[in-house]
């Protein structure tokens, strides 16, 4: 993201990743908090270059929670598919559970459930739990949100192949954001366009 707030949120995340001890690449893409879904193009091609190589992604499930979630999913989904047209091999995808909008409530730490989707639940031994509080607890900005979850289960699965034209309920279409769903959807059916996938979304 871009301003005050943004570079928060990036200091923030360096210092977690310091207090575990972790040095990964890190890639800053300048996409302001729920705006992703205007710069999904770029975004790909991006994600494209950084997974060309890799094993396996995990990324969010495509559920409706957030725009910036739902926009991730789509950009590790498409990226693969660029990859795969390339005669390249693409990354297992994964996806990790996150929260959604079910029968009027917000669910957090669940998948929204699918046919035949199975999740597989990790939960940590007292070491582990106490790095990841330690590293959530960096995210002082995001406080409100951790508190949502119950750090000591995480819950994962095989990302499906989502159709984005699917439109799940979405939690954010109950907010005063800059986007909603109805605009999401005009800027995945331009990405798609752009990307050369229009035929599947």
């Amino acid at each position: 993201g871009t301003g005050t707030a943004a570079e928060t949120r990036s200091k923030e995340l360096r210092e977690a990743l310091r207090s575990l001890s972790v040095r990964p690449k890190h890639l800053e893409l300048g996409v302001r908090d729920q705006t992703a879904c205007f710069h999904l193009p770029a975004i790909t091609r991006a994600l494209l270059r950084e997974i060309a190589r890799a094993e396996i992604v995990i990324t969010h499930p495509y559920e409706g929670g957030h725009p910036d979630h739902d926009a991730s999913a789509f950009a590790v989904q498409s990226a693969c598919q660029l990859l795969e047209r390339r005669g390249e091999k693409a990354p297992v995808r994964l996806e990790f559970a996150c929260y959604h909008l079910r029968n009027g409530r917000r669910i957090t730490g669940a998948f929204l459930p699918r046919p035949g989707m199975i999740g597989l639940k990790a939960e940590l031994d007292p070491d582990c739990l106490e790095r990841k509080n330690r590293g959530l607890s960096c995210f002082r900005s995001q406080a409100e949100t951790v508190a949502w979850f119950a750090p000591e289960i995480e819950l994962y699965r095989a990302a499906p192949f989502y159709d984005f034209r699917m439109q799940p309920a979405a939690l954010y279409d109950l907010w005063d954001w800059p986007v909603n769903s109805a605009i999401w959807q005009a800027q995945r059916a331009r990405a798609l366009i752009e990307l050369g996938l229009a035929r599947v979304g």
